[in-house]
């Protein structure tokens, strides 16, 4: 897919990409940094693997994106 794509030219290049999603899953597959953004303070900054349900809480409260039905009812956060 396009994620791929970009991920490996921006490797292959050295360049530093950034982008906004709220797919966690997705974020924590192609990601090698997460940012998590709660009421415009970080609370959270690190690997995708330190992502744990702890984690999401702390960024999405106490429904977790797996909840939510479909990305346009997330809450306004960036992970």
């Amino acid at each position: 897919g396009s994620e791929m794509c970009i991920r490996d030219r921006t490797r292959e290049d050295g360049l530093l990409t950034i982008f906004t999603i709220h797919q966690v899953r997705l974020a924590m597959e192609f990601a090698d940094r997460i940012l998590g953004v709660a009421d415009g303070t970080i609370v959270f900054d690190g690997p995708p693997q330190a992502l744990d349900e702890e984690a999401q809480t702390h960024i999405y409260g106490s429904r977790l994106p797996d909840q939510y039905e479909s990305e346009s009812s997330y809450p306004r956060t960036a992970a």
